[in-house]
């Protein structure tokens, strides 16, 4: 068997012993991580390293591994035919906060992973080998309530990435490009840098339920060669109740398709660029506003 595809079996809380035996496997849509059972019926974690031709893979109830070596001896990084990745944790308190970084920390995917969820997740921070993961196309952060700040993503080769409940998240800087920006008046700030692309090849962004979120802007001087998100063709905004205004460099690029901004009730404008580089959004196709009752100033 190459395919099981159990992804809608909601009530479906653990996998048979037998699982680690289909090592011709190359999707196993759901690896439900339960408890209430005993050990010996169980599969447990460390058993999909004998699925080593898997390609496309979702975990879940994470939070329920009892052994954090486990995730260890599992040597998912290992996992060389991996391309698509689904982490997913229960939703916990303060006491589970620590075991979910160290969870998620040690279930480090290969490098040539092209598609990566991660859900639920009840850490404060994001791990380290997010941004080395160089092959990586589709990102979705989901539902981590807790983390206080977006990854520095900017470096990746990213096309789609979903940034969707992350309700600990008040401000939005210089630190999601992955770049340091400079003051106007440190003088080892030179007006030669060279040129940076941050998001170089992403074409969706959606943003939604971002509860906190008030402030998305990026610190950049003049003196800085910055171009951010180039090739940027789809963006959605949708309930970010404490956000008024979206940065100007979101429309910097020329490529943007599809615009929807919703149940943003207190957004007032949408910037452009003060040198009116983009005074418009020439291969704007679909545009959608809706309930931001607020909003006065739009683009020509």
């Amino acid at each position: 068997m190459r395919s099981l595809l159990n992804g809608g079996t909601p009530l479906l809380k653990y996998m048979p012993i037998g699982i680690s035996k289909l090592t011709s496997l190359r999707t196993l849509e759901k690896f439900a991580m339960g408890g209430g059972v005993d050990d010996i019926s169980t599969c447990r974690l460390e058993s999909l390293k004998n699925l080593q031709l898997l390609r496309e893979c979702g975990i879940e109830g994470l939070s329920n591994v009892s052994h954090l070596d486990e995730d260890e001896r599992l040597g998912l990084h290992n996992m060389k035919n991996l391309l698509r990745l689904s982490l997913e944790f229960d939703e916990e308190g303060e006491e589970g906060r620590r075991k979910n970084q160290q969870l998620l920390e040690a279930l480090q995917p290969p490098l040539n992973v092209k598609e990566l969820g991660i859900v639920s997740y009840g850490g404060n921070i994001f791990p380290k080998w997010l941004t080395s993961l160089t092959n990586l196309r589709d990102l979705r952060l989901k539902s981590c309530v807790i983390c206080e700040h977006f990854p520095p993503l900017g470096k990746l080769p990213l096309e789609k990435l979903t940034l969707y409940g992350l309700y600990g998240v008040k401000r939005v800087g210089n630190e999601f490009l992955g770049i340091e920006g400079s003051s106007e008046d440190d003088p080892s700030s030179s007006s030669s840098s060279s040129s940076v692309i941050a998001f170089p090849k992403l074409k969706s962004l959606h943003i939604g339920a971002m509860e906190e979120l008030e402030e998305w802007n990026y610190r950049i001087t003049r003196k800085e060669n910055i171009s951010i998100m180039p090739r940027l063709s789809s963006l959605t905004i949708w309930y970010c109740p404490r956000l008024r205004v979206l940065p100007d460099y979101l429309f910097q690029s020329t490529t943007l398709q599809k615009l929807s901004i919703s149940y943003c009730p207190i957004m007032e404008e949408l910037r452009i660029l003060e040198d009116h580089r983009t005074t418009d959004i020439p291969r704007l196709s679909s545009l959608e506003i809706e309930y931001c009752p607020k909003l006065n100033v739009l683009p020509d």
